[in-house]
């Protein structure tokens, strides 16, 4: 398919972190400064972080949407591109059509964000103490390194069912049916199919 086929789906790529990340990042900063303002603690914080993801998660569902939609069909068979997709969902379900898969979606950025957080800062504490790294660059990378681990291992399975639900003519009736069909089918493990990929990406 070549080198092309790679990149299918990058302008709405862009878009859903533009939109998702800078959504996101803002509303954690607001709820973190009122978390440690009202002296929530760590839970306060982890609330906070899922809080922010999903809520930019949700906003940014139809480009992620409009992204699966294209890198599955790499032959334009059906979507000449992102305007031709985005006219034949709306043509085809309306406003909610851009909602498909939005609650795995959701769920999947509540734990990446509260994964990311809650490991990135376990990890560091013991490298700072067991250790002898300080509070520097490398200690930083190695607690990310972890932190993306972590977050993948709790986020591929909602990745895998978004993906699929996402899809053109998905058979699945939601989200629960979805699992149930894949656990019966292919098993535990194909929950985690693409977590190479998922871990290596943003």
């Amino acid at each position: 398919e070549g080198i092309p086929t790679l990149y299918g789906g990058l302008t709405p790529a862009i878009c859903r972190h533009w939109v998702y990340s800078s959504t996101r990042i803002m509303a954690y900063e607001r709820l973190r400064n009122e978390s440690e303002a009202r002296g929530f603690g760590p839970a306060g914080l982890m609330l906070s972080a899922a809080s922010a993801g999903g809520f930019g998660q949700f906003l940014a569902s139809p480009t992620d949407l409009v992204k699966v939609r294209l890198q599955t069909d790499p032959s334009r068979q059906k979507y000449r591109g992102v305007v031709h997709c985005l006219q034949t969902i709306h043509a085809e379900a309306g406003l909610r059509g851009f909602y498909q898969g939005w609650q795995p979606n959701v769920q999947r950025a509540v734990l990446v964000n509260v994964g990311e957080l809650l490991a990135y800062d376990r990890v560091k504490r013991a490298l700072l103490k067991h250790t002898s790294l300080n509070d520097s660059l490398p200690c930083h990378v190695v607690a990310s390194f972890g932190a993306g681990i972590f977050a993948s291992l709790c986020s591929c399975p909602a990745d895998v069912i978004k993906t699929r639900l996402m899809q053109t003519d998905s058979p699945y009736k939601g989200t629960i049916d979805c699992l149930r069909t894949m656990l019966r089918t292919e098993g535990f493990w194909t929950l985690y199919k693409g977590f190479f990929p998922t871990w290596m990406r943003p």
